[in-house]
């Protein structure tokens, strides 16, 4: 008997570690992906589409209050202008107070 293994006992033992290796890898490569689409923003929002949907219409909503409040708030400053310019503008017609002509 020689003191080193045979070439067929070193083949199957590098099978087998192939065998090993191939599995690790595989394993690795679907945690990665499982990690990958539990990170995803779309499986965040399907998981959580209730509080996702209430946070858009929130926003939707006190944006366009915001929005909404400037327009008014720019729509009264003109109204106070011309009332300052024009004393008798209480006394015009609701359809000339706002005319292009004036």
């Amino acid at each position: 008997m020689s003191a080193y293994p045979s070439s067929e006992v070193l083949e199957k033992q590098a099978a087998e570690q192939r065998a090993r290796i191939h599995h690790t890898a595989l394993e690795l490569i679907s945690k990665v992906d499982q990690a990958k689409q539990q990170l995803s923003l779309e499986h965040h929002v399907r998981k959580y589409f209730l509080a996702a949907t209430i946070i858009a219409c929130s926003l939707a909503f006190f944006s366009g209050y915001v929005f909404g409040e400037l327009f008014a708030a720019r729509l009264r400053y003109l109204i106070n202008q011309h009332r300052s310019r024009s004393p008798d503008f209480a006394r015009d017609p609701p359809h000339r107070q706002f005319s292009i002509t004036q």
